[in-house]
């Protein structure tokens, strides 16, 4: 387990990059690197999807593969709001986010919002599988460091 101020968390699951062109990025990284094969995706968030505490929505174009045990993870923004675009828009491409899975993420979030965490998105997936997945991502310090996800299966 990691300490963060007080609380305990698992190992990070995911590495996130906010990315440009999700294909692009894939392609450089299989070529560079020898990581992939990349599996690719669009979601749709919306329903339950929240941006800054407002219903929002925005569609992404997800890959992702697995690197040991770390799940890579390169978000493109195809329109809507989404933090990753919006650091893209910011800082550039790069890794945006660490992702955490936990049992609790209602109480996690409650003491974070306690402590002056800024929530930034939530919302809930239904996975192909039928599981269903809740999310949300906290601003994890100054602007321009790395974002945390949090999540939890259902």
């Amino acid at each position: 387990m990691q300490h963060f101020e007080g609380l305990e968390l698992p190992a990070a699951m995911q590495v996130g990059f906010g990315v440009r062109d999700a294909e692009a990025a894939a392609a450089f990284y299989e070529a560079t690197l020898g990581l992939g094969p990349f599996d690719f995706q669009e979601a749709v968030l919306d329903g339950d999807y929240q941006y800054a505490g407002k219903p929002d929505f925005c569609r992404l174009r997800i890959a992702t593969c697995q690197s040991g045990e770390v799940q890579i993870e390169l978000i493109e923004v195809l329109e809507g709001r989404h933090p990753s675009g919006i650091y893209v828009e910011r800082y550039g491409e790069g890794i945006n986010h660490l992702a955490f899975e936990v049992d609790d993420l209602e109480g996690l979030l409650a003491r974070l919002l306690d402590r002056g965490v800024e929530l930034l998105i939530r919302g809930s997936v239904t996975l192909e599988s039928g599981q269903n997945l809740l999310y949300a991502y906290v601003a994890a310090g100054p602007p321009g460091l790395p974002m945390f996800e949090f999540v939890q299966y259902r």
